[in-house]
């Protein structure tokens, strides 16, 4: 059983199809910093609490339910700190910030 980021919709998804296709692959809770992103303190990025720098490990909350069409896609985090905030995971020109690990 799960829920859909974009719309929040529940319910059952194959995780592999015929021949092995995997459709969806299994996620964590840590992230990655793979380059250097803003810490705000809330979805939308209007105040910077601080800058992550590379290499930085973070504790996945909760993801952003933005409108279709957004421009990045953002997740709750907490940071060893600890600390609670808004990060971008990539944005839509295809730049990746964070990665699971």
């Amino acid at each position: 059983l799960g829920q859909a980021l974009r719309d929040g919709a529940v319910g059952w998804a194959a995780l592999a199809g015929r021949d092995a296709v995997q459709f969806l692959l299994p996620g964590g809770t840590a992230f990655h910093v793979l380059r250097a992103v803003a810490l705000t303190s809330d979805a939308e990025g209007a105040t910077t609490l601080r800058m992550l720098a590379e290499g930085q490990v973070l504790e996945l909350i909760d993801w952003s339910r933005g409108p279709e069409g957004a421009t990045r896609i953002r997740a709750r985090t907490r940071s060893f700190r600890p600390e609670v905030g808004w990060a971008t995971l990539a944005d839509t020109a295809g730049v990746v910030y964070m990665r699971s690990l």
